[in-house]
Parts: structure tokens; sequence; C-alpha cells
């Protein structure tokens, strides 16, 4: 038998990998991939960067990575990220899935719900990745969200290319 205290720790110290996982200081993968966790993940990513800002007493912005399957709602997904998250700048990257969303289908629908928002195509997902790292202050947050091919992609390629791979959990 397992005391309560015992299986409090084990929860606290439990990681769900794709799940708001902190992969770099202000970068996060989250494995969301429908309206539904979208919707919970575009909660709790608004109160992370409220967090971020405050905690740095600087305007940060927000960058979002996105890439979807096609048979998933993505222009009902990109436009609760868009009203819900606020982002600065969205980058559209292309998933190596015969599932994957066409760039050209996910363009379309960005544009038509971007309200204002820098929208940025790069096919390639490390590539992607990599602009959004480069380009990013102490204060700004990177979100990586929208598939969990997206996240099994980045962290195959996070550990290959020598980026920081150790993870924090919020």
């Amino acid at each position: 038998a397992v005391d309560g205290e015992t299986a409090a720790a084990g929860i606290r110290n439990a990681v769900w990998h794709g799940r708001m996982e902190e992969i770099q200081d202000g970068v996060y993968l989250d494995g969301a991939h429908n309206e539904g966790g979208i919707r919970a993940f575009a909660g709790a990513a608004a109160e992370v960067a409220a967090r971020r800002r405050e905690e740095s007493g600087k305007d940060g912005r927000i960058f979002l990575l996105f890439a979807a399957v096609s048979d998933k709602n993505y222009e009902s997904m990109l436009e609760t990220l868009m009203r819900k998250l606020k982002p600065d700048r969205l980058v559209l990257t292309h998933l190596y899935t015969s599932r994957a969303l066409s760039m050209e289908a996910m363009e379309k629908a960005a544009h038509r719900v971007a309200d204002g928002c820098e929208v940025q195509s790069i096919p390639d997902v490390k590539t992607a990745y990599q602009t959004l790292v480069q380009e990013k202050r102490p204060e700004d947050t990177c979100f990586c969200v929208g598939s969990l091919y997206l996240i099994g992609e980045l962290e195959k390629k996070i550990s290959r290319t020598g980026f920081d791979s150790t993870v924090r959990m919020v």
C-alpha cells in the first residue's frame, strides 16, 4: 500500500512529455491536437505568458509554432489560439506524415483568422523551430502546438541537434 504523502509526491514529480513541457527557458511544447485540447492549452498558455511578462517586468512577445493533420478542425483551432492567446507571431510548419495538412490549406486558414498577427510559413520543422528560438528574447514566450506529430518531431530533432533537452513541467 502507498500512503497519501508518497502518492502526492509521485504526482508532483510526474513528467508528462509534450504537455506544457518547458524544453528551454520560455519555450514550451504541448500536444494539444483537437478543439477541446486547444481551448485548454490556450487558456493555460495565456497564463504562462502573463506570468513570464510579470516576472520579467517586460512586455514579452508570444510566438506560436503550429502544425496540424488534415482530419482536424484546424481553422477552428487556429481561431481559438488567435482569440485566447493573441500571439504576436505565428509560424506554420509541415509535418512529415501522410496525414499532414498541406501548407497551402494551413496558410489560407491562418490568414482568415490571423487578426493582425504576423504569419510566416517555414515548411521544415527544425528550421521553423530554430527560427523562433533564435529570434526569441529572454522575456518572450514560444509555444509549439497543434499535433502530437509536431511534438514528436521536435523532440527527436531537438535531442539530435544538441539543443538543451532538459525539461521542466509548469
